[in-house]
């Protein structure tokens, strides 16, 4: 089956609104004058892949006009979730959700979940993930890479641990005394039972905000999840800190 990929964008900023202003994270401009979207896509090109960029009210218009002007031959398809207050927001896996109940992404498949503030082409590509994770196919897939302090975990990053057969068998979110260096990213690979559960996970109350919050309720589930090690620095860009570093990224 084809593997459907979705590119969640549907923050509002808080922030780094005032870094940012009314920029969307998914058009930061790194080191090379290219945005994260840029940089994104290429890498889905190369490996022939479309993808859906699911945003909100807010950020619509400014993203679908990028997407219109500089790919207007792609297989971009930018979605809006109508949502125009972060107090009305759906959250990354509620967006996730929107994506598959719109039928904009099919279901039959798999279905690989990017974030849009995130900088790691320079580590790896998608089908170096797409490849790791055709080793585990009964396994839900993510990124994890080594910060090597874990004062940049601390309150700021989910935090796994690892087995040695690179599955995880800790997690905790933004923790306050990290057991590892190793941080979450936020790409993910969905088999389509996984969506089921995603969709027991928001019935039984669960927080939508952040997509690694749904790995704990798949541990409580005995879902195996596989962590494709980054080799190289890979930058959250979720505060003006990381903004910076993110605009630097690739920098020689």
């Amino acid at each position: 089956m084809e593997t459907s990929i979705i590119i969640l964008a549907g923050g509002f900023g808080e922030r780094t609104n005032k870094v940012l202003g009314d920029t969307p994270k998914l058009l930061i401009k790194t080191a090379d004058g290219r945005t994260i979207l840029d940089h994104i896509l290429q890498d889905l090109g190369e490996n022939n892949l479309g993808a859906t960029i699911v945003t909100n009210g807010y950020f619509y218009a400014q993203i679908a006009e990028y997407v219109n002007e500089n790919y207007p031959q792609s297989s971009i398809n930018t979605i809006n979730d109508q949502r125009m207050t972060p107090g009305e927001r759906l959250g990354a896996l509620g967006d996730l959700l929107f994506a598959v109940d719109t039928k904009k992404v099919k279901t039959d498949g798999d279905i690989l979940v990017l974030p849009s503030d995130t900088a790691y082409w320079e580590s790896f590509s998608v089908k170096d993930f797409s490849d790791f994770a055709s080793l585990y196919p009964d396994s839900f897939v993510t990124v994890v890479y080594d910060v090597k302090d874990p004062e940049k975990i601390k309150r700021n990053l989910g935090c796994v641990t690892l087995d040695k057969e690179n599955r995880i068998i800790e997690f905790e979110e933004k923790p306050e005394n990290p057991k590892s260096t190793l941080a979450i990213v936020a790409i993910y690979l969905f088999r389509p039972e996984h969506v089921k559960l995603l969709r027991e996970f928001k019935e039984s109350g669960g927080d939508l905000n952040s997509p690694s919050n749904i790995i704990p309720f798949l541990m409580d589930k005995e879902i195996k999840i596989s962590a494709f090690l980054s080799k190289g620095k890979v930058i959250d860009a979720n505060g003006p800190k990381e903004i910076s570093e993110a605009a630097s990224y690739g920098q020689k």
